[in-house]
C-alpha cells in the first residue's frame, strides 16, 4: 500500500518534513530529493523517489522516504531524536475544492463505480493528454455528481474515507506530534526556502533548488458554479471543523 501520507527523512540537516495530500506534497518530495542531489523529472518524482529508495541511492544520500500512515509519525521521530520537524497545511475550503477537480475518482471507484467507469471511458477516448490527465475523467462526471451532492456523501460516509479528503488534524496526529512550523500552503514558494535555512539546510545544499513554484491553489469557482454556495460552505464547516478551529492560527486569512 502506498501509505496515506509522506514522510521524508533529511539527515544532513537533522529534518523532518511531513507531506500530506493535497498540501503541496509532491513539492516537498521534489524539493528534498534536489537537496539531495538527485533531479526529478515531472509527473516522474514520487516514482524516482521509490526506484532511488529501493536501491539504496536515497540512503548514501542521506535521506529516507517513507510512504507512510499518521501512527507512523510518533516512532519516526522516536528515531531520530532531537530532529525537527515540519508540515504543510491548507485551508480546508480550497483543498476539498481542488479534491473534487482531480481526486473524485477515487471517491467514484469505492462508491459509484458506474460514474468511475464513465470517467475512465473518457480519459481513454481523449488520447494520449486524458491518459495523463485524470482531471479529464472527473470533469466528465461533475454534471452527473455535483460538489453539493459529493459534499453530503462525505458529511454522511466521513472525510476518512480517502487520505485526499481526510482532516489534516488526523494526518498530521496533532494529538501525539508537536510540529515545530507548520507552513500555509500560500506561502510556500517565498516560506519553504526560509524554513529550510532557518532550519539548518546549507547555502550549497540549498543552491540545488530552482525557484519553488508557487503552489496550483485551483480557483474553481468559476468553472462549477455551485461551489460556492452558503449551503456547500456551511457542510464544509461541519466536515472539517477541527481542521477549521485547529490549524487557523497557522492559515491565513483568505483573499477575495
Amino acid at each position: 500500500m502506498p501509505g496515506a501520507i509522506n514522510i521524508l527523512v533529511y539527515h544532513p540537516a537533522k529534518l523532518i518534513a511531513v507531506g500530506l495530500p493535497k498540501c503541496g506534497s509532491s513539492t516537498l518530495v521534489e524539493v528534498f530529493l534536489r537537496l539531495s542531489g538527485f533531479d526529478p523529472k515531472p509527473r516522474k518524482i514520487r516514482s524516482m523517489a521509490v526506484k532511488s529508495r529501493n536501491n539504496s541511492q536515497l540512503a548514501r544520500a542521506g535521506l529516507e522516504f517513507l510512504q507512510a500512515y499518521p501512527q507512523d509519525i510518533v516512532p519516526t521521530l522516536a528515531a531520530n531524536h532531537g530532529y525537527r520537524v515540519f508540515s504543510v497545511v491548507r485551508d480546508p475550503t480550497s483543498r476539498i475544492y481542488s479534491a473534487y477537480f482531480n481526486k473524485l475518482n477515487r471517491y467514484t471507484k469505492q462508491h459509484r463505480f458506474d460514474l468511475y467507469l464513465r470517467g475512465q471511458l473518457k480519459r481513454l477516448l481523449s488520447g494520449p493528454e486524458g491518459w495523463r490527465r485524470v482531471e479529464v475523467g472527473n470533469i466528465s462526471v461533475h454534471p452527473r455528481l455535483s460538489f453539493s451532492q459529493f459534499l453530503a456523501e462525505l458529511e454522511r460516509l466521513g472525510p476518512d474515507i480517502d487520505p485526499h479528503f481526510d482532516l489534516q488534524v488526523r494526518l498530521l496526529d496533532l494529538e501525539n506530534v508537536h510540529y515545530d512550523q507548520l507552513l500555509d500552503l500560500r506561502d510556500l514558494a517565498t516560506g519553504l526556502p526560509r524554513l529550510l535555512a532557518d532550519f539548518g539546510v546549507s547555502e550549497a545544499e540549498l543552491s540545488r533548488l530552482p525557484e519553488i513554484p508557487q503552489a496550483n491553489l485551483r480557483k474553481a469557482r468559476g468553472r462549477f458554479p455551485d461551489l460556492a454556495g452558503p449551503e456547500n460552505l456551511a457542510r464544509i464547516e461541519r466536515i472539517y471543523a477541527d481542521d477549521l478551529a485547529r490549524l487557523a492560527p497557522y492559515l491565513k486569512a483568505p483573499s477575495g
